[in-house]
This record gives structure tokens, C-alpha cells and sequence, in this order.
């Protein structure tokens, strides 16, 4: 079996062309979430080639958008589109493309390993009687037990819908 000759072909593969390749054949859980990290890249830099991105630009992007504000409304403060936490996740995702293009012979190194990723705040919300009692009333009253389940152990949905006895 021959393998592919990717050494010809590397000046022409942009970055939405890869991750398209990457996403298409995914059977990850968060299918979903990849989707829609590869569809933001592509509009932001989808048309650069893989050989052309460079940690600066990268370095760049994330300033622009850490900048980015929400229209504001009247009445409100204006606030941040786009949240550290969500920056990170979007550069993690490309990191991982990144690293997947170099194992089979596209790139030499990767652009995203010269940008640092953004501090994250750790707060933990707990929600209030009032709160707890206006999900109760929202809900019909044979889900509110998995409902309940949920908020009092803190398991997310598939951790809940996977526990075994055992």
C-alpha cells in the first residue's frame, strides 16, 4: 500500500479545507461542539493556509477577540461576546487540529503552542430556593426527581443517564 505524498501538496491546503477533514470524519461525543469550532475558525481564518498561520497571528486573533463587545441595549452595561473560558475552548480545538496535521506530515510545528491561554475564573453558582422552586414549576412533575438528581450530586447529563448499580 502506498502511503499519501502530502509534500507536494501542502502550500494548497487551507485551514477551513483541514478542518473540514478533520471534523467530517468525527465520532467524538462532542461532534457538536466541534462543529461549531470549525465553522468560527473557518469564517476567521479559514481561507489562510496551514503553512501560513503563525503563533502571532494566533496571538493577535485572541486579543481581537477578547475585545470584542456584545451590541449593547439600553439599559444594560456592555458586556464581552466572547468569554475566556470560550476563547480557550476554540484554541484548545485547534491545538488538537494542529497537532493531527503535523502527525501526518503537513506541518513542522504548531502555530497555536506560542499562544498562552487565558486565565480562567472558577466560581461555583449554587442556586437559590426561589430559583429551585421556579425550576420545579417549569418542569412536569415526573421529570423533577432526575432534575433534582442532577442539581444535588452535580453530574451532568450522560454521567446521570450512565450510572450502572454496580
Amino acid at each position: 500500500r502506498r502511503e499519501p505524498d502530502y509534500g507536494r501538496h501542502i502550500a494548497a491546503i487551507t485551514l477551513r479545507a483541514w478542518l473540514d477533514r478533520c471534523v467530517q470524519g468525527s465520532t467524538n461525543r462532542g461532534i457538536k461542539n466541534e462543529q461549531r469550532y470549525k465553522r468560527r475558525w473557518s469564517l476567521l481564518l479559514g481561507k489562510r493556509l496551514l503553512t501560513d498561520i503563525t503563533a502571532d497571528d494566533l496571538r493577535r486573533l485572541q486579543v481581537q477577540l477578547r475585545a470584542k463587545m456584545k451590541p449593547t441595549t439600553p439599559g444594560r452595561p456592555a458586556t464581552r461576546r466572547w468569554m475566556d473560558s470560550t476563547i480557550n475552548r476554540h484554541f484548545g480545538f485547534l491545538r488538537t487540529q494542529f497537532n493531527r496535521a503535523i502527525r501526518e506530515g503537513l506541518l513542522s510545528r504548531n502555530p497555536v503552542s506560542g499562544v498562552r491561554f487565558l486565565p480562567e475564573s472558577q466560581v461555583t453558582r449554587f442556586l437559590t430556593d426561589a430559583e429551585l422552586s421556579r425550576l420545579q414549576a417549569l418542569l412536569p412533575s415526573e421529570h423533577w426527581p432526575l432534575v433534582a438528581f442532577a442539581i444535588e450530586t452535580g453530574l451532568r447529563r450522560e454521567e446521570q443517564f450512565t450510572l450502572r448499580w454496580e
